[in-house]
């Protein structure tokens, strides 16, 4: 079997190059080609400011030549250890592919399989954004749509905390707030409320929004300004107000749908909360409750759903319509309402 082999750049990280070297060789003694996928960085030119700093040194140097000995002595140290590592990835880390520096580069290498039976990524801490600069690579990428196989042995995320931000994470392809606007037939709000975040949703970008753009909000009332909402010409459907439980009766009346504060009310979701903090506190404490559920609620089972399905049952399930005409009628009894909220069993 011919096999691409994909890590890290290979320069000076002794440990890195170690792992790839392991793995190769345990590799080839099963029988299998390996191939090192030799992606690299592209060097970046001098700067000023270092050819500053080796002009300062020089002239230091005049007057400091003890320390300047050392360092040179230091520096002469490392690029022997330098030198004698690169000897080591020439001899004992090929054969390798063309220099890979881009995505173009990668895609040659995807292309028509590039021939190889195999691709693995690995090992080291090639998914820690820290040193895996451009991280799609790590996760195959470049052989998206491709029938390509693909593994990955011993690869490390190298931290406790995930160093990913929610876009990567999610691998979404955000956009900004105001692009959303311009583009979106429904813009729905689910966001903590904080200084950022309060009125996020105010006159300039509503007006940015389409003459016929819906606005949906079940996260924190002060996210959308409702003043602006009302002055925008724009529909809306909410479950969460500003001022609650003294909501606007106008705001209120205007509504396609309005509901009092019970988006997150489904019994499936307070279950899963409340084992969440049980769990947490059953680490803290050392309590044998690992696993521990309320017994009362029915476990959920999240299922895939078609688009056309979900309008076909969710009536059946949920008369949202019903609980509107109830606020709409009594908005004085908007605590009532939530207090004594029956909660929704999950579907999907």
């Amino acid at each position: 079997m011919k096999i691409a082999l994909l890590t890290l750049p290979l320069h000076a990280n002794y440990g890195g190059v170690l792992q790839a070297f392991a793995l190769k060789t345990v590799l080839e003694r099963l029988g299998h080609e390996v191939w090192l996928v030799d992606n690299r960085r592209r060097e970046k030119p001098v700067s000023n400011l270092f050819l500053k700093t080796v002009l300062r040194r020089a002239v230091e140097s005049l007057f400091h030549r003890k320390e300047i000995f050392a360092e040179l002595n230091t520096a002469l140290t490392q690029d022997y250890k330098k030198s004698e590592i690169e000897k080591f990835i020439y001899r004992r880390l090929s054969p390798r592919t063309a220099p890979v520096y881009d995505a173009d580069d990668y895609a040659s290498i995807a292309a028509d399989g590039g021939g190889y039976d195999l691709y693995i990524v690995g090992s080291d801490q090639v998914w820690r954004p820290r040193y895996a600069k451009e991280l799609g690579p790590y996760f195959f990428s470049f052989l998206e749509g491709t029938a390509a196989r693909r593994i990955a042995y011993a690869a490390s995320f190298g931290a406790a905390e995930c160093e990913y931000t929610r876009e990567e994470r999610e691998r979404c392809g955000f956009l900004p707030l105001g692009e959303v606007a311009r583009e979106a037939d429904l813009i729905t709000f689910h966001t903590p409320l904080d200084t950022t975040t309060r009125h996020l949703a105010d006159a300039a970008l509503l007006a940015r929004t389409k003459p016929r753009a819906v606005i949906i909000n079940s996260s924190r009332g002060e996210v959308v300004d409702g003043e602006a909402l009302k002055a925008s010409g724009r529909e809306w459907v909410l479950d969460v107000w500003e001022h609650e439980p003294h909501i606007d009766r106008e705001l209120l009346g205007k509504a396609l749908l309005a509901t009092p504060h019970i988006a997150g009310y489904s019994e499936q979701g307070k279950a899963n909360a409340t084992a969440l903090s049980v769990a947490a506190l059953a680490r803290r404490f050392g309590l044998p409750l690992a696993g521990w559920y309320p017994p009362q609620a029915a476990a959920s089972s999240p299922r895939p759903i078609a688009w056309q399905e979900l309008c076909d049952t969710v009536g059946g399930i949920y008369d949202i319509g019903a609980e509107s005409r109830r606020l709409k009628a009594h908005p004085e009894d908007f605590e009532a309402l939530r207090d004594g909220y029956a909660y929704r069993h999950e579907y999907f």
